[in-house]
């Protein structure tokens, strides 16, 4: 457990597990805790794999962290297709964090339809009103929103379904999210009825509709990669299994084997990513 506001104490915790002997970190979510531990895998050669929603990269970084959450580029095409096909002119982006400037930035990349027009607006729970206010003014009834589910609960982002939408059902509010998990796939059914039978003795990350939420179906992907890696790794380089990480941070020392274990784990992940995209710390997907 790492308080998120003690990059301190998150490095130093991070360094406890890498001298017991480690071969790969996970997390932590927090932004800025989380490229603290990447720029010490880095160092180490740890490979480091995590599944945040902002991941900004590291100036000189090795590449090697592995970042399974989609990134900027990936949500922000999803986004334009989506404006182009209902056929929107004037959107509004309504974001609440600075950090997810930086992602939505993408959705005026370059090359743009010269017919839609976007308008950026920070806003918070305390004057959503006001911004909504001010939007209804201009005539403007798009809106992109990026905000924390627990500030706008009836209108968040990732998992839909995870909310009462009934007071949404008789005021003409048409709403459209994207859900990371596709749960009709098979693989993910029967991957939600193990969950659903550990569920009591465990953490509750399914909601009433059995839909597992976006954060715990990623950490499962990174699980998944890893295994996938060492999986691999057995099978062509039994030998570098025998050693254990010998990494250090007090003397700086680099794990040997680590970069044989990370480019495992990507080339596995790589081929088996739907999208084929790349996974690291300087061109997040």
């Amino acid at each position: 457990y790492v308080p998120k506001d003690d990059s301190f104490h998150a490095t130093k915790k991070a360094c406890y597990q890498v001298s017991s002997g480690v071969i790969a970190i996970f997390g932590p979510q927090e932004d800025k805790l989380g490229a603290h531990v990447q720029s010490l895998c880095d160092a180490l050669d740890i490979p480091h794999i995590e599944s945040r929603e902002h991941n900004i990269p590291i100036n000189n970084a090795k590449e090697f962290s592995i970042n399974l959450h989609p990134g900027a580029y990936a949500i922000s095409q999803s986004l334009r297709l989506l404006v182009k096909f209902l056929n929107w002119t004037q959107v509004a982006v309504i974001y609440e964090d600075d950090i997810s400037l930086i992602s939505l930035q993408e959705l005026v990349r370059l090359p743009l339809q010269k017919n839609v027009q976007f308008i950026y607006r920070k806003s918070s729970k305390e004057n959503f009103r006001e911004t909504l206010r001010d939007l209804k003014m201009r005539n403007i009834y798009s809106i992109i929103v990026d905000t924390k589910p627990e500030s706008l609960p009836l209108l968040l982002t990732a998992d839909l379904e995870t909310f009462n939408l009934e007071d949404f059902k008789y005021n003409y509010v048409n709403m459209t999210a994207f859900r990371l998990v596709d749960s009709d796939n098979p693989l993910v059914r029967h991957t939600l009825r193990d969950i659903e039978r550990f569920q009591p003795i465990g953490n509750n990350i399914l909601n009433k509709s059995n839909v597992i939420q976006a954060g715990p179906a990623l950490m499962y992907d990174a699980v998944y990669a890893l295994t996938r890696g060492l999986h691999s790794l057995q099978q062509n380089s039994p030998f570098l299994l025998r050693f254990p990480n010998n990494a250090s941070c007090d003397s700086e020392i680099s794990w040997t084997d680590g970069s044989s274990l990370f480019n495992y784990i990507d080339s596995c992940y790589s081929v088996s990513n739907p999208y084929g995209e790349q996974h690291n710390s300087s061109d997040e997907d």
